[in-house]
């Protein structure tokens, strides 16, 4: 319930949820804190997701190297099935 109101208080205002006031997330739920502004912060959260098939640059960096390798293979195979005077 918190969170989304959160997030429809943020689309309201045009402001993504991390640049929300506190005042407004503490009208949500006096439990917020300063802290809950790391949560926020989209970099933060797409880092925290490290899982495989996770958001997290790193992760992101992996799947790229993956596809662009299954990429040149695939392109490679294709050129070795096409004939020679199909080429010009």
């Amino acid at each position: 319930r918190c969170a989304g109101e959160a997030a429809a208080r943020a689309r309201a205002a045009r402001l993504p949820p991390a640049r929300l006031p506190l005042g407004a997330l503490r009208e949500i739920t006096p439990l917020v804190e300063e802290a809950v502004f790391a949560w926020l912060d989209v970099r933060a959260s797409l880092a925290r997701r490290g899982c495989e098939g996770g958001t997290a640059p790193a992760r992101v960096a992996e799947a790229l190297r993956r596809v662009r390798a299954w990429t040149r293979e695939r392109a490679a195979g294709q050129e070795a099935r096409v004939e020679p005077d199909a080429r010009s």
